[in-house]
Parts: C-alpha cells; structure tokens; sequence
C-alpha cells in the first residue's frame, strides 16, 4: 500500500483569510527560525531545494495557477503578495535533501532519516472554502445550501487539485458556514478519530506536505515553534489535521 502524509494546521475560524502583511511577517518569521532560508543569507549556497528557474534555485515561490511560477523576493513584501490576494494561492517552499539543507523539520517527532527527507512547506488561500477531504478526513453529508442549490465546484485553472465551497450562495446570497457541519477526521497511524466542526474545510492553511516520506513514528505535531509563529502572528487559534494512509 502507499501511504502519504500531509499535515494541515488549520484556523479554527474556517474564514479566516490573511492580509499580505500578515503574510510577510510570516514568512520572515519562517527564516528567523530557520524553517526557510533567505536567499541573501550564507547559508542559501547549501540548500537543496527546487524549483529552479534559468538554473537558478527558487527558496520559494506563488502558484496562482497550476503552471505559473513567480519567485517570492528577498524580503519578501506586502505589495509583492497584494498582487495574488484576489486569487487563489500557493505560497511553497520546497526541500528534497533535509540532510544537506541548513533548516529544521516543521514537523516534530518526525524520526527519519534525513537523506531520505523531502517536504513542502506551504500556505494555502482562496477566497471561497478550500474542501479537503481524504482517507482521514470525511466528506460533508451534504453540500447544497438551504435554497438546495449546489455550492460545491471545482476549477481547473487553480492551483488546488481539489474541489471548492462557494461562500455565499449564488442563488439567494446566504454565507455558507462550515463550522455547522461536523465530520469526523481520523489518524491513519493512530487509528483514533474525533468529530470535528468543519473538518479540514477552510479559506486558509498551514500544510505540510511530505507525500510518501512519512514519519517512522506514529505520534507527530507540527514543531511548537511553527506552531506558536503562526498563533502569534495570524492572532487566531489552529488546529491539527493529519491526512495519513
């Protein structure tokens, strides 16, 4: 069997959408401890990563859509990000060798060997829900509005591989509210599982993506320090969603 890992750190507040301020505090934030490295430091010489444009390595970059790359600057900048803001978004940062590469695993316990570690770190925005689901996390029973018409679709020139929530109906304007529906999200390590408002359903998240490099160990959280970083800086409260199986 396959198995891959994703780690979602989600707003407990599914509507929550950050300004681009707020975006780069973060991500220097990112580089301060050392989950990122700065294109202007040392130690971007050692770095493994990809991407690469005209042979040179990206430290990261927004997918607006699913073929544009543009390279985030160093620093990076407010009015950088404000051009993407009413568009779909994926911020990434890539790593393929951990081994060779001057950063810290954003997931703690996560007991492997480095050489065999590759990752993305990545934000993930959109201005209507994102609608995850996966061997771990439940479906909606339903995702029609009360009027009954239908608010899920899905889009082809986007970035996510995965269908979306409208969050106001287009037939008679009610928000949708994905905290009214509870699922159940499961830990395909753990086994345990828990009945969660909204599941993984958002218009933001923290996600790292390791595909099929898993965890040796069954018990893994995305590292305190990342963790607190983004409490601090997007002034909400997270929770964590493992997509594991």
């Amino acid at each position: 069997m396959s198995v891959t890992y994703q780690h979602y750190f989600i707003p407990e507040t599914a509507a929550f959408h950050p300004t681009s301020d707020k975006l780069t505090t973060f991500i220097q934030g990112l580089v301060d401890l050392r989950f990122i490295v700065d294109e202007r430091s040392f130690d971007f010489g050692r770095l493994i990563s990809k991407p690469t444009l005209g042979g040179k390595t990206i430290p990261g970059y927004v997918l607006s859509d699913r073929r544009t790359v543009t390279p985030i600057p160093s620093p990076a900048s407010a009015t950088f990000f404000e051009q993407f803001l009413h568009s779909d978004m994926i911020i990434r940062w890539q790593i393929i060798d951990l081994s060779q590469t001057p950063v810290r695993h954003p997931v703690e316990l996560f007991d492997i060997e480095p050489a065999q570690t590759w990752y993305n770190i990545q934000l993930e925005l959109s201005h209507d829900y994102i609608y995850r689901t996966g061997d771990g996390i439940e479906s909606f029973p339903s995702t029609r509005c009360g009027c009954g018409a239908e608010l899920e679709f899905y889009e082809r020139n986007t970035p996510f591989y995965t269908s979306k929530i409208r969050s106001v109906c287009p037939e008679c304007g009610l928000q949708f509210d994905p905290s009214t529906i509870t699922v159940e999200l499961c830990n395909g390590f753990t086994g345990n599982c828990s009945r969660v408002p909204g599941g993984a359903t958002s218009k933001f998240a923290l996600v790292v993506d390791c595909d099929k490099c898993v965890p040796l160990c069954e018990v893994s959280r995305l590292h305190p320090d990342l963790a607190e970083l983004c409490v601090n800086t997007f002034g909400c409260k997270f929770r964590d969603v493992i997509n594991a199986g």
